[in-house]
């Protein structure tokens, strides 16, 4: 095992880490707002800056791999250019409890949520909030975006998963799961089928386009990730103690 030494003691007040597609960066926030990047090939920092007022509480990455995103546990949101570690952008909101990020794919809208039953969209090449959307009973844990950016899926305690319009901003449908809430979305590469992971051990899928219920699985408790596979065919859930792989149907099966 190849042991990675560092040329300071990064771990000691990092708060969150986040691994790029290649493997070969690790994006980490520490306590006093700071950001850094460590290469995992070599176990070094190299890059560092300043970043929020308060801990780093959440990260994500764009598709691309060239915006990096940031919230404080003060609730500021920041986006930052991965190459030069620049802030590109700084978003405002009036939420001190936002619970999760995400870009859309072509990296032009950024989307968060809260405890306080809210999701927040902007738009990156403006920097406008495009819409504060509220629909939900309950604390929102899980967003994702449609392949085609069209539509914007949530996750929630209060039971359901919710689709939502990201040119109107509307709900578009209300998708129940179960009692125990939504720990967790994702839609399918071709957008046609919705993933949701609940904290009982189900899985649901639901057809997109009506919002009926296609199948429900039953695995471990707390699945808190579910990730299709390229090709459409294979589900991913992710739960404390495991990793399960399923077969799931297309829409013509």
């Amino acid at each position: 095992m190849r042991e990675l030494v560092p040329n300071r003691p990064l771990a000691t007040n990092a708060t969150v880490g986040l691994i790029d597609a290649s493997g070969s960066q690790l994006y980490l926030g520490y306590t006093d707002g700071r950001m850094g990047s460590l290469d995992l090939n070599t176990g070094r920092e190299v890059k560092s800056a300043v970043g929020l007022e308060s801990a780093v509480a959440f990260l994500s990455l764009s598709a691309d791999g060239k915006q990096l995103a940031s919230v404080s546990q003060g609730g500021s949101v920041r986006v930052q250019d991965t190459e030069t570690f620049q802030p590109i952008i700084t978003l405002t909101n009036a939420c001190l409890a936002l619970t999760c990020l995400c870009f859309s794919r072509d990296g032009h809208l950024l989307a968060a949520a809260s405890q306080q039953d809210e999701i927040f969209l902007w738009d990156l090449r403006t920097g406008v909030q495009r819409f504060r959307m509220i629909g939900h009973k309950g604390r929102i844990n899980s967003l994702d975006f449609s392949p085609d950016g069209r539509r914007l899926a949530s996750a929630s305690w209060d039971g359901t998963a919710g689709l939502w319009d990201v040119v109107t901003g509307q709900r578009q449908a209300t998708l129940r799961a179960h009692l125990l809430g939504v720990n967790c979305v994702a839609f399918s590469p071709d957008g046609q089928r919705l993933a949701g992971g609940t904290g009982d051990g189900l899985i649901k899928l639901w057809n997109v386009a009506d919002g009926q219920e296609v199948l429900t699985l039953t695995g471990p408790r707390d699945v808190n990730q579910v990730a299709f596979l390229p090709g459409d065919e294979t589900l991913v859930s992710v739960t404390p103690n495991s990793i399960q792989l399923w077969p799931v149907p297309s829409l013509k099966d």
